[in-house]
């Protein structure tokens, strides 16, 4: 159901509420006057139904009617729809219990029938149009339903305590859940037919439309969660899009053997760690502490020689995660050409950023939203 339906709903909804409990609560109301809004909560309720169905047909009716089947449902349900609203919002604005008011609810009233009755018979037409082509199209809706459930229901998992809102979860196993059962109802069954197979298409059509915005709401509740684990010092917005302020990252080829071309760049001025984009397979972002105050997990380091293992001495983020390197050879930071980044500034190449606060350097890429925080002394280095 679209934003703007639901609201119209609410505002049904709101006003049937707080009218109900005046009744409940005030012993001047008139016996034709809650007469009058019983028949009104009544139609109310008849149009919501259609309302509903409409609502559920409209996005996907091209995949069940013809063109002018659709176009009369799409514009017969914006006609209707407008005009409840506005006769709703208006009735919305009663003051008093009298003849005239019980009168404006009452003509309320027949005016929401009108518009049902209108809509009404062209939703009950694209219904009809869909019987034909309900079996080349359910099977196909079924299994997208199950895979979305299946998806969804992952999710909830995968995110447990890793949510802004524990809420969104909790919506996002129901909608899993609800969506589940509809599939259950026909897996392995023949394919409904007629007004049954309508109804269940439209059931698991709208059903998985409403996963589908659960998993969208939690993922977005993840994204915010994420953003607060940023560690402290971390470049604003670390872990997101590309920042307005950022500029591309200046280059200055540095050829060392003939595959190997480094771009570097300064990040602290006492030159205690330095960045730089390492050319392999396309252009990925490295920053190394100076080596007396390396802080990176044991990894292998290859040389001529052999190998060994110990502390990394450089962090980058490749292909949307954060690595460590072993490099065979360190070189003096101040033996480059390291062209300065300012404090509150940032670089981009491609999908990476770096950004650079006073406590020190963020890498991260934009895709992914991991990267990594490295403090101007090169002791402190947090990934996310």
């Amino acid at each position: 159901m679209s934003k703007k339906s639901v609201a119209l709903v609410a505002v049904l909804v709101l006003l049937l509420a707080g009218v109900g409990g005046w009744f409940l609560h005030s012993s001047l109301v008139k016996k034709d006057y809650r007469a009058a809004w019983t028949s009104y909560e009544k139609e109310v309720k008849a149009w919501a139904d259609v309302n509903e169905r409409y609502q559920v047909l409209e996005p996907v009716c091209g995949e069940l009617a013809g063109a002018s089947e659709c176009g009369e449902l799409k514009t017969a349900g914006e006609q209707a729809g407008k005009a409840v609203e506005k006769l709703s919002l208006d009735l919305a604005r009663a003051q008093s219990v009298s003849k005239e008011e019980t009168q404006k609810v009452e003509k309320t009233t027949s005016e929401i029938k009108t518009e049902r009755e209108k809509l009404e018979p062209a939703v009950e037409k694209v219904e009809k149009a869909a019987e034909g082509t309900i079996q080349d199209k359910f099977a196909p809706i079924l299994d997208e339903a199950e895979k979305k459930a299946g998806e969804a229901s992952g999710l909830v998992g995968s995110l447990n305590g890793k949510v802004k809102d524990e809420n969104v979860l909790k919506a996002l196993e129901g909608a899993a859940g609800e969506l589940s059962s509809a599939c259950g109802k026909w897996k392995g069954k023949d394919t409904p037919t007629g007004q049954e197979g309508v109804q269940a298409y439209l059931e698991l059509k709208r059903l998985t439309l409403t996963c589908n915005d659960a998993v969208t709401k939690a993922n977005e509740s993840h994204a915010q969660w994420q953003a607060e684990q940023k560690p402290k010092g971390a470049y604003p917005g670390a872990g997101g899009p590309r920042p307005a302020n950022a500029q591309p990252w200046p280059v200055k080829h540095e050829e060392y053997t003939s595959n190997s071309a480094d771009y570097y760049a300064e990040i602290e001025l006492t030159q205690s760690v330095g960045c730089w984009l390492e050319q392999y397979d396309g252009l990925y972002p490295y920053c190394i502490p100076d080596v007396s105050v390396t802080n990176l997990p044991v990894v292998e380091h290859v040389t001529e020689g052999g190998s060994h293992f110990a502390p990394a001495n450089a962090i980058g983020v490749r292909d949307g995660v954060v690595i460590y390197h072993g490099w065979c050879c360190v070189y003096p930071l101040s033996s480059f050409y390291l062209p300065k980044l300012p404090v509150g500034s940032a670089w981009y190449s491609g999908n990476y950023v770096l950004g650079r606060t006073a406590e020190g350097i963020t890498v991260w890429d934009t895709s992914s939203g991991h990267g990594f925080f490295m403090s101007n002394d090169g002791k402190r280095t947090e990934t996310f």
